[in-house]
């Protein structure tokens, strides 16, 4: 039998210096050995964070260097910095930016709140050490062990015996949204 396997196109040793990497639905997200934070690709809803800037090279988004982890669904990212705050843009269709806003993208109907196509800051809590994302929802680990989620859960992946949606704003200092230690498997 004939090996049908490819190798790579493209030797990408020009892009140099990152330490993490994660792939949405076309495009990149990596972040360098100084803390920066770079994208690439096609920025569809806001998805690479530039402001709807596209490119197929990496580029610069904004200028904090304090970026530690990140993660892409399926049009949306998530973001961790060094001072344990939590970031999202991109996407907004389940609420899967976790800042208590939704936008219907099937109807194209504005149900208060939209897209972001720039990092934003989810809440002002500290104590985030762990991140996820998923195609339409997001999960995120706090330094007390809980475990918090948010987005589209049609299929039970928030991991909370339901199937309902959450549109969460981590502001909110309730249990909607949040899954309880030891509830997940």
């Amino acid at each position: 039998m004939k090996n049908t396997q490819q190798k790579p196109k493209k030797n990408l040793s020009e892009i140099i210096g990152f330490t993490i990497i994660t792939s949405g639905d076309r495009y990149h997200l990596g972040i360098k050995s100084d803390g920066t934070l770079w994208a690439w690709g096609e920025s569809s809803y806001g998805s690479m964070g530039t402001g709807g800037k596209e490119s197929i090279v990496p580029i610069q988004i904004g200028t904090d260097n304090k970026w530690t982890d990140i993660k892409a669904g399926y049009y949306h990212s998530l973001g961790l910095k060094s001072d344990g705050t939590l970031w999202s843009w991109g996407c907004n269709w389940f609420g899967q930016l976790g800042d208590g806003s939704i936008k219907n993208g099937k109807r194209k109907v504005r149900i208060g709140g939209d897209d972001k196509e720039s990092p934003i800051q989810i809440g002002e809590d500290t104590n985030w050490i762990s991140i996820a994302a998923g195609g339409n929802h997001c999960l995120a680990l706090k330094s007390d062990g809980s475990i918090w989620g948010w987005g589209d859960n049609s299929n039970g992946q928030l991991g909370d015996r339901n199937l309902t949606n959450y549109v969460f704003d981590v502001n909110d200092d309730v249990r909607d949204g949040r899954i309880g230690p030891g509830q997940i498997g």
